[in-house]
């Protein structure tokens, strides 16, 4: 419509420049123009059509009389036709244009002049300006009709170019009211709803779009929304008395899950469906139906034994794994005191119990557990009697066989003598420094010896 305006405002605006604004003369833009060629020009585009050549003759007559005389020809009128001063003239009569044509062999030409009074003269501009006025007027108000119409007739193309357009949220899933306020956050404002049966989404929730979620739409598309009326109610099929893959295969091929339970009955034959769920009731597709199918056999079982405190990985491996169990992840610390050696935790207490029947997929049970493995234990000890006078005051250096200190605390066996016991996991040769008062007085190097060895030998 924008533009349909423009076009229309530009049309009036032109017609107006046509109807008030004086043309410049020719000679104001190429002063190369003679006066004579100037004012033929200006005659021709007057504003009033009175005052333009009349006919093509005149126009002819005006062109040859300039041909003959360029330098004095000139048009009677044409100047203050343009708003010039004109000259006083009788009120009687217009004065008669005359040219005097040099001599020349095209021969003489002469023109008509209609003489008018000048009051005459005045009244037909008037007349001619009003004619004229009323003929814009007429144009202006034909311009405005044929706006109004073409915006009418194709009012539903205009706008387009204005289009907004938005990702199309997804609301599958959401509930109808839900849906409608999510879309309209994104702008959207038009929908139409289509019921239609769903296995897998709830009566009255929002199974999908048209177009799809994720695309992008002008808000002013018509969204089409399919609500779910959930799925569609039937009669299962009465599978007692069948065996139970045959009763499965039935269910499956209606839409339907079915689970099983399990019961004794020596009167009946193995696998045979004594009772189904829902027999009498409509259901829906994706509901799950249950069987009660006869199995007449011994129930097995595995029972987790207990491995807390045994010390030989053998040992242990084959308590497991003969109980029906699998050996999982080991965790084996080393310990120097016999009384901390052995398993000490164990994934799965022991005692609990895993039952199946023959013909079941026998249950996976894996034991995880940490055991404390003794390792190697090598000592030696360090003893001196000391005088009575040293007792009050003395220290004692240890170093390993790499050199470096070992600041263990000293014991003491009686007042007189001091005992330190090095213990290692390898044989080594270990320094002992005795000082009193920061004077040396005893120094030994001795060698760890093995006292125990691991499980393992």
């Amino acid at each position: 419509f924008s533009s349909i305006l423009s076009a229309f405002l530009r049309a009036v605006s032109i017609a107006m420049r046509h109807v008030n604004q004086i043309p410049d003369p020719p000679q104001s833009i190429n002063p190369d123009i003679t006066s004579g060629m100037n004012d033929i020009i200006l005659k021709c585009i007057q504003k009033d059509p009175a005052q333009r050549y009349q006919t093509a003759t005149e126009l002819r007559e005006d062109l040859l009389l300039y041909v003959g005389n360029p330098a004095g020809f000139k048009v009677i009128n044409a100047r203050s036709l343009q708003g010039r001063e004109k000259a006083e003239e009788p009120e009687s009569v217009t004065p008669v244009r005359s040219h005097k044509r040099p001599e020349s062999n095209q021969g003489s030409v002469r023109r008509k002049v209609t003489y008018v009074n000048e009051d005459e003269r005045k009244k037909d501009r008037a007349s001619q300006g009003r004619r004229l006025a009323g003929i814009i007027l007429g144009a202006v108000a034909s311009l405005l009709v044929i706006a109004i119409v073409l915006m009418i007739v194709f009012s539903k193309f205009i706008g387009k170019d204005d289009s907004i357009e938005n990702k199309l949220p997804d609301v599958s899933g959401f509930s109808k009211n839900v849906a409608i306020t999510l879309l309209t956050g994104e702008s959207f404002l038009k929908y139409r709803f289509v019921e239609e049966e769903s296995t897998t989404v709830t009566a009255g929730n929002v199974i999908r779009t048209e177009p799809e979620a994720g695309q992008m739409c002008d808000v002013n598309d018509t969204i089409v929304i399919y609500i779910s009326k959930g799925a569609k109610a039937f009669m299962a099929k009465n599978t007692v008395g069948m065996n139970v893959s045959e009763a499965e295969k039935e269910l499956k091929a209606q839409g339907l899950q079915v689970s099983f339970v399990y019961v004794e009955d020596p009167d009946k034959e193995n696998g045979t469906v004594v009772e189904q769920s829902n027999a009498t009731e409509a259901v829906k597709q994706g509901m799950t139906i249950t069987l009660t199918v006869v199995r007449n056999i011994e129930t097995l079982s595995i029972v987790v034994p207990n491995i807390v405190g045994m010390t030989d990985i053998n040992e242990i491996k084959a308590k497991i794994t003969e109980a029906g169990c699998q050996v999982g992840k080991i965790d084996e610390r080393s310990v120097t005191d016999p009384s901390l050696q052995g398993v000490s935790w164990q994934s799965i207490e022991a005692g609990k119990v895993y039952y199946y029947v023959e013909g079941d997929t026998v249950p996976v049970v894996v034991i995880d557990f940490d055991i404390n493995m003794l390792k190697n234990l090598y000592e030696c000890t360090f003893e001196y009697e000391m005088p009575e006078q040293e007792i009050a005051d003395f220290e004692l250096l240890i170093y390993n066989s790499a050199g470096e200190e070992i600041h263990d605390p000293i014991e003491y066996l009686s007042t007189s003598k001091v005992v330190y016991t090095y213990t290692s996991s390898k044989p080594e040769s270990i320094i002992f420094e005795l000082y009193n008062k920061s004077l040396r007085i005893y120094k030994v190097t001795l060698q760890t010896e093995l006292v125990q060895e691991n499980a393992d030998g």
